[in-house]
């Protein structure tokens, strides 16, 4: 062998002990630097697909970022008491980071703060708190979504009666999406809103609270519905009663609301991106934990989805993710 041979083959020999003692170095320091993350959502109800595309999301994330992540929640949007045993659970294991998103904005914030004194960073996700405790909130914008969408229904409409089918009024989420929906709304004086109906986080409530409303009020011409389980219900009860002429706007996307719009049902929604949320939200997290985060609202925006823009390649991304 000749000595530039030699040569060659050590360098070889060298370069490659040293990729693999820095590939053992980085997988090391990965582990030594893993974050410890409680993700506490609203929902685990099955087929509630905001929540499960939010999770997958926050699943993606927690691979990427190096966050050992732990999923629990309320049963339901209803289930204020059990999304508190989350949180107190969460607690008393103490992670570095609490990702929450709250059922309720008032009930759930002394147990935020008593997170917070602990040392333990808090996230928030899609819903808030009465106060700012948070080191970072992901979210969409509720208010100017539903603005958004209140102002394209005025603008079909132009004149007639309006209600609106809420989810649970206790959340920050309701709360503002009602707000933007009737901001816009007073731009079409012609347009009345006539009634905001809670029916929680049942699309049974919702289906059977439309249902009544159609049959007493013939002149009903518009309906906003505030999430997707809220949504699913008014669906079902227009398609049902068979009244034409129904202007049917909405919040969020499941695989039953994209086959109310391609059915002409609904007119239109906003389709949040809840696994980019659930995946953001982790990411802020693990940012949090190791002093790097430098943004205390990130807005992971909507997309306004209709019938004639459906088929679209970035809103079918969007709204069939499975696809």
């Amino acid at each position: 062998m000749s000595r530039k041979v030699f040569y060659t083959v050590i360098a070889f020999l060298l370069a490659g002990i040293f990729v693999t003692f820095g590939i053992f170095l980085f997988q090391r320091d990965m582990t030594a630097g893993k974050v410890d993350a409680a993700l506490i959502v609203k929902s685990r109800q099955s087929g509630f697909e905001f929540w499960e595309q939010l999770e997958k999301g926050a699943e993606e994330g927690a691979k990427e970022f190096g966050v050992d992540l732990k999923v629990d929640g309320a049963l339901s949007e209803d289930d204020t008491e059990g999304q508190i045993a989350a949180v107190q659970r969460a607690i008393a294991e103490g992670p570095d980071v609490l990702i929450l998103a709250a059922v309720d904005q008032d009930a759930l914030l002394p147990y935020a703060k008593e997170a917070k004194e602990k040392g333990i960073k808090l996230i928030l996700v899609d819903s808030g708190l009465r106060e700012p405790v948070e080191d970072c909130f992901v979210k969409t914008d509720n208010y100017e979504a539903a603005n958004y969408v209140g102002d394209v229904m005025g603008r079909e409409m132009g004149a007639g009666k309006v209600v609106i089918v809420s989810h649970a009024r206790q959340t920050t989420t309701a709360q503002q999406r009602i707000a933007g929906f009737e901001r816009a709304i007073l731009n079409y004086p012609e347009i009345e809103i006539i009634g905001v109906y809670d029916t929680g986080d049942s699309t049974r409530r919702s289906y059977e609270t439309t249902a009544k409303l159609l049959q007493e009020n013939s002149d009903i011409t518009g309906i906003f519905a505030t999430n997707q389980i809220s949504a699913e219900g008014v669906s079902q009860a227009i398609e049902e009663a068979e009244r034409s002429g129904i202007y049917f706007y909405a919040f969020d996307h499941s695989a039953a609301q994209n086959e109310a719009l391609e059915k002409g049902i609904v007119n239109g929604f906003a389709a949040q991106n809840a696994f980019n949320m659930g995946y953001t939200a982790v990411k802020a997290a693990a940012e949090a934990s190791r002093g790097t985060l430098r943004e205390n609202v990130i807005d992971t925006g909507f997309t306004f989805a209709t019938r004639e823009n459906m088929r679209e390649e970035e809103i079918q991304k969007l709204i069939y993710p499975f696809v």
